[in-house]
C-alpha cells in the first residue's frame, strides 16, 4: 500500500493479542499538494474569518441621506439649476418628517401621510403645490431604482405609487391674475425713476424687454450684452430649456443700458442688475419688493408678481399682431418642433418685432 502524498513507517503493523485483529499506523511524512499540484499552501485558509459587516460608507448603506447629495448631481446633468434647488428641499422636508432614516423601511402610506400632514399645516396647498413635491419625490426614487438598482436590495418604489393632480384640474383651479397693461407698466418704471430708483426700474424694463425669467435676470453678465447698433442679450444656457439663447433689445434700453456701464467702470463678468455676491433668492426678494412697493406709490392696485411682467410683456405683444413664433423663441419658451433642427435662421431676423416690446 503506497501514496505518493504519504508513508509508513518500520513499525506500521501491529498485532492484538488474541491475533483477531491488525490495525496500521500510517504517518505522513510530506504536505499533501493542492489541486494546483503545488505545495504552496495559503495558511489563511485555514484561519477562521471575521464576518463582514456594511458601514455607512459602503454601497449598500441605505440611509436616505447618503443618496441625496448623488441624486442631486444627477438631477443636474439634465434639469435647470433653479429644479434642483427646489427639488432638494421639498425631499428632505418630506422624509425628514417621516422620520425613518433606511430606505427599506419607508412605505407608500408614510410618504402619502406626510403629504396631507404637510398640506393641512399650511392651510391648503396652491394648486400646482402637491405636484412640486410628487415630482422631487419621483425624481429620488427613480433615481434609487432605475440608476442604482435598490430595489434588488429591498427598497420599494414608492415614487411611482403617488399621484399628481391632473393639469386639467390644476389649471381650472389656478388664479389668472390679469397682467399690467404696458401703459400701468411705465407708469410703475417712471414712478420708481423719478423716485431715485433707476438701476432697479432698467431691471425692470429688460425683464419687459427680454420677456425674461427673474433668475435671467440674476445670472447676466455684461460680457452677454452686445449694446451696439443692433443690441441683443445672449444665454449659453438660460435659466429653462435648451442652449444659445438670444434675445434682441431695442436701442432706447441699449442707451440705458451702456449709460449704467459707464457710471460703474463695469468689468465684463460683474453682474448687470445683482449686487456682488449677491444670493438668488435675495435678489428675488429685492426686486419682487421694489415691483409692489412702486406699484403701489404709482396707484396700480393690481396682484404683481414679478413672473406675471412676462405675461404682461406677452399678452401686450399679441395684441400687437407679433408673431407667437418670435415671443416664444424671445422668451425662452420651450415649444420648437423638431424641423427647428433643419433651421439656420438669425434673430436679426425677428428685429422688427422687438419695438412692439420696447418701452418709453
Amino acid at each position: 500500500m503506497s501514496s505518493s502524498c504519504a508513508g509508513m513507517s518500520p513499525n506500521s503493523v501491529w498485532q492484538s493479542p488474541s491475533g483477531a485483529t491488525a490495525s496500521l499506523v500510517v504517518t505522513f511524512d510530506e504536505l499533501p499538494r493542492t489541486i494546483l499540484g503545488t505545495t504552496d499552501r495559503n495558511l489563511e485558509e485555514m484561519q477562521p474569518r471575521a464576518s463582514y459587516s456594511p458601514t455607512t460608507d459602503d454601497a449598500t448603506s441605505l440611509d436616505w441621506e447618503a443618496y441625496v447629495p448623488r441624486w442631486l448631481g444627477w438631477v443636474g446633468t439634465y434639469r435647470a439649476a433653479n429644479t434642483q434647488k427646489s427639488y432638494e428641499p421639498r425631499v428632505r422636508k418630506v422624509l425628514g418628517r417621516i422620520g425613518k432614516a433606511d430606505l427599506r423601511t419607508i412605505a407608500y402610506p408614510d410618504v402619502e401621510g406626510c403629504l396631507s400632514v404637510l398640506e393641512s399645516e399650511g392651510g391648503a396647498w396652491k394648486p400646482n403645490t402637491r405636484n412640486g413635491y410628487i415630482a422631487a419625490l419621483r425624481s429620488f426614487w427613480r433615481y434609487l431604482i432605475d440608476k442604482l438598482d435598490l430595489d434588488e436590495l429591498g427598497v420599494r418604489d414608492i415614487g411611482r405609487k403617488l399621484d399628481t393632480i391632473p393639469s386639467e384640474r390644476v389649471n381650472r383651479e389656478k388664479t389668472q391674475y390679469p397682467p399690467p397693461t404696458k401703459d400701468e407698466y411705465e407708469a410703475i418704471l417712471h414712478y420708481a425713476e423719478a423716485n431715485g430708483e433707476s438701476e432697479w426700474a432698467l431691471a425692470a424694463r429688460y425683464k419687459w424687454t427680454s420677456i425674461s425669467r427673474i433668475l435671467d435676470l440674476y445670472t447676466l453678465r455684461w460680457s452677454q450684452l452686445d449694446l451696439g447698433p443692433k443690441p441683443k442679450a445672449s444665454y449659453r444656457k438660460p435659466s429653462k430649456h435648451g442652449s444659445d439663447l438670444t434675445k434682441l433689445l431695442d436701442p432706447g434700453l441699449a442707451k440705458r443700458l451702456r449709460a449704467l456701464k459707464d457710471l460703474r467702470q463695469s468689468k465684463p463678468e460683474d453682474p448687470v442688475f445683482a449686487r456682488t455676491d449677491e444670493p438668488e433668492k435675495a435678489f428675488k426678494s429685492r426686486f419682487n419688493r421694489h415691483l409692489k412697493t412702486n406699484a403701489a406709490k404709482a396707484g396700480i392696485g393690481k396682484y404683481l408678481h414679478p413672473h406675471l411682467i412676462r405675461a404682461a410683456a406677452r399678452t401686450h405683444a399679441l395684441g400687437q399682431r407679433v408673431p407667437e413664433h418670435f415671443l416664444n423663441r424671445q422668451g425662452g419658451w420651450s415649444v420648437r418642433s423638431a424641423s427647428d433642427a433643419y433651421s439656420r435662421e438669425d434673430p436679426e431676423t425677428w428685429r422688427e418685432w422687438v419695438t412692439y416690446l420696447a418701452l418709453d
